[in-house]
């Protein structure tokens, strides 16, 4: 029996819950840098607890869970495709370590918003 308990998650949830592509999951899996996943058949799962710990250890976050609707206000009908699992939410996170990184990132996407402007002006 697993020590883990709790819902699995798929190949598409870890990518969603990272924000990256299902390829870039592959490869992160490949190079060791997240959880081995376990394979039920010849799919690969994840399991909860377990992405939540890494995510943790491995951004400095606490990650509390709650239902994928209630998080986005959705209704139901354009919630995500696995309803029964838990959508995670960040509850927080080292200011001093976050500030810069978020920094970056919105100077990042000033950037692509101005360079989509002038392509979509010409």
């Amino acid at each position: 029996m697993s020590a883990h308990s709790g819902p699995l998650r798929t190949k598409t949830d870890v990518a969603a819950l990272l924000r990256c592509s299902i390829r870039t999951v592959e490869y992160l899996v490949k190079a060791g840098q997240i959880p081995a996943p376990i394979h039920i058949g010849r799919r690969p799962y994840w399991h909860d607890d377990l992405i939540q710990s890494w995510l943790g250890q491995r951004f400095g976050l606490a990650i509390a869970s709650v239902k994928a609707d209630e998080a986005a206000n959705v209704p139901s009908a354009a919630a995500s495709a696995s309803p029964a699992i838990d959508d995670p939410v960040i509850v927080s996170q080292s200011p001093s370590s976050a500030a810069p990184a978020i920094q970056r990132a919105r100077a990042r996407n000033a950037r692509k918003l101005s360079e989509m402007a002038t392509e979509a002006i010409r």
